[in-house]
């Protein structure tokens, strides 16, 4: 089995689908748990979990940063999303939720990565939001030592992989806002000022969506927009349709106003994209972040 001494970030990027198909493996290979007895297994790490109906034929993928808490509230009928769905879609005779089984694997990198290949090459047909982030894969066998020791070896030392993504997103300087053309593709940004200096850190499947359509357009889907109104303006949030998501369209356009005069920096993503983010808010505390406020 090759042994690695290091490994630098744009490797680990181009073998993205590689590396991930090892996790998919394992995750499918690990042992299965009732649904039931979640509250005794308490898996406490951050991970990507698996459920499966009694005959195995529906299935549904998801990530945690704490297993132990998703999972909890995944075995709960009145809190389980994987169940609501069920129940929508298999109308009649129902399966207990207490019928289901559980797999899952911790990791301590690209979970989001994770969840979003399994879905498209498991596939899971109870994820009714945010498919096909990932391709299909076809010519895949099944891993070789090789692969399996590369992903064990970016497990353990994942810190210094996203150290080494700080430096790639960091060597880029910041575009002003209306310069800015981001790829059609996942990624991690940051968003600064002038006067208020690091304003924002955050990660997405589609960087051009998340500039041209949230943060440049609707304060609903831009919890940048939101932090920005209320901790820069001072505005507050009115409620439309039982959302708490909007502000007046003279506020709207005074929000409209900053974003045009800030900068932006991104950097595409494949592999690890949450945990970069998390990593980087926990080390330059943005001022408009408000999620992982205490990652390192």
């Amino acid at each position: 089995m090759q042994e690695f001494k290091s490994i630098d970030w744009a490797t680990i990027q181009n073998k993205s689908d590689i590396l991930l198909n090892v996790a998919k493996e394992m995750l499918l290979s690990s042992a299965s748990y009732p649904l039931k007895d979640i509250k005794q297994i308490n898996p406490a790490c951050a991970g990507v979990y698996y459920i499966l109906d009694p005959q195995k034929r529906h299935s549904y993928v998801g990530e945690a940063k704490e297993l132990s808490k998703r999972l909890k509230q995944q075995s709960t009928k009145n809190t389980s999303t994987f169940y609501k769905t069920y129940s929508k879609v298999f109308k009649g005779n129902l399966k207990d939720i207490d019928e289901f089984f559980l797999k899952y694997i911790c990791l301590n990198i690209a979970r989001k990565e994770l969840e979003e290949f399994c879905m498209v090459n498991i596939p899971t047909s109870l994820n009714k939001s945010h498919k096909n982030k990932r391709k299909l894969i076809h010519e895949f066998n099944h891993s070789n030592h090789t692969d399996i020791a590369l992903w064990d070896f970016i497990q353990i030392h994942y810190t210094n992989v996203l150290i080494d993504g700080e430096s790639k997103l960091v060597s880029f300087s910041h575009i002003p806002w209306n310069e800015a053309r981001p790829p059609s593709r996942p990624g991690v940004y940051s968003i600064s000022h002038d006067q208020y200096g690091l304003l924002y850190i955050g990660e997405t499947s589609n960087l051009l969506q998340r500039y041209s359509k949230a943060h440049s357009k609707s304060t609903y889907i831009s919890a940048f927009r939101r932090n920005l109104g209320q901790k820069i303006f001072g505005y507050e949030l009115k409620v439309k349709n039982g959302k708490r998501r909007y502000f007046t369209k003279y506020e709207e356009s005074s929000i409209n106003k900053f974003i045009l005069e800030s900068y932006i920096r991104f950097i595409p993503v494949s592999f690890g994209r949450l945990e970069l983010e998390e990593y980087l808010i926990g080390k330059y505390q943005p001022i408009l972040n408000r999620k992982s406020k205490n990652s390192k």
